[in-house]
Parts: C-alpha cells; structure tokens; sequence
C-alpha cells in the first residue's frame, strides 16, 4: 500500500512540474532581456560589383539572457530596413539567394551567432518608379526575428541604426 501511495504522489509530482514548466515557457517572453544585435561597422560604402553594387556586414546576435533563443531562418525572418520605417531596396533580393533548409537556429544562453550577408543594391531605371542609387543610401537598420520552441514569431528586432553612404 505504503509503494502505491509513493508512486502515486511521485506521479503528481512529476505532473505538477510538467504543468508549471509548460505554463511558464508558454508565458515568457520570445526574446528576453539582454539579446543584443550588433553589425560591425557604424557605416558602409557601396561597393561596385558586377551588377550595380553591394554591401558586405556581418550582424552578430549576442543571447546574455539565461536561456536560448531562437532565431528564425526563412525568408522575412531577417533583412534591412531604414531606420524611419521607410522602403529600401539594399539587400531585398538577398533573401531568397540565402534561405537554410532549417526553420529556426538556437542560440544557446550567453552564445552568440555572428552571420556575413552580401547585400545587393538594386538600381533599375526601367521600373516604374526607378530604383534609383539613392533608393539604397541612408540611416539603416538589420532586422532579426525570434522564435519560440513552438514557431510563434516574435515583433522585429532591430540592430542600433548604421548609415549605408554613397561608393568612394
């Protein structure tokens, strides 16, 4: 009696953990505090290439928090978008060129995950309106988005704003 009375109150035991545990994860927040996105220059120059010109940075997601993170993988999950909310062109075909067969990528609590992106500049005067250089110039910023263990997205997440200037 005394090892059926044990098991059943082991057995409650491990449910009201169960339950707790999922409450919590399920409330908490999808990016906690102390994430950081960093890029590693305050400006960029466009560099000439083949087809018009492009911009070389490298973001670096720093996780400080006690827990993972999940950073979302597929196109619309990440890109370049000027500070002012306004519509850029720099990097907008990227996305499709650089999407991982992986949903999401962990980050492990007190990690980092650092990522290069060659981001192009369109510049098109046949399209109505043209794209022009200055459709690619500006205060920018890269943007990440979370997700939870269960795929909810989190709201963009902004690196500090850096200026994409005209080539030298």
């Amino acid at each position: 009696m005394n090892r059926i009375r044990s098991i059943s109150v082991l057995a409650c035991l491990v449910a009201t953990i169960i339950v707790a545990t999922s409450c919590t994860s399920a409330t908490a927040p999808i990016i906690p505090d102390n994430v950081t996105i960093i890029v590693d220059s305050a400006a960029y120059h466009l560099q000439p290439t083949r087809y018009g010109y492009a911009v070389n940075l490298t973001v670096t997601v720093i996780n400080s928090s006690s827990r993972d993170i999940y950073l979302g993988q597929f196109c619309g999950f990440w890109g370049v978008s000027r500070a002012d909310g306004s519509r850029t062109w720099l990097g907008e075909y990227e996305c499709a060129a650089a999407t991982s067969g992986i949903e999401r990528l962990v980050i492990p609590a007190g990690q980092r995950y650092a990522k290069t992106f060659n981001l192009p500049a369109s510049i098109q005067p046949q399209a109505r309106p043209q794209i022009t250089l200055e459709d690619n110039l500006g205060t920018m910023v890269f943007r990440y988005q979370f997700v939870d263990a269960g795929g909810r997205k989190s709201e963009p997440f902004d690196s500090m704003p850096f200026q994409v200037l005209r080539p030298t």
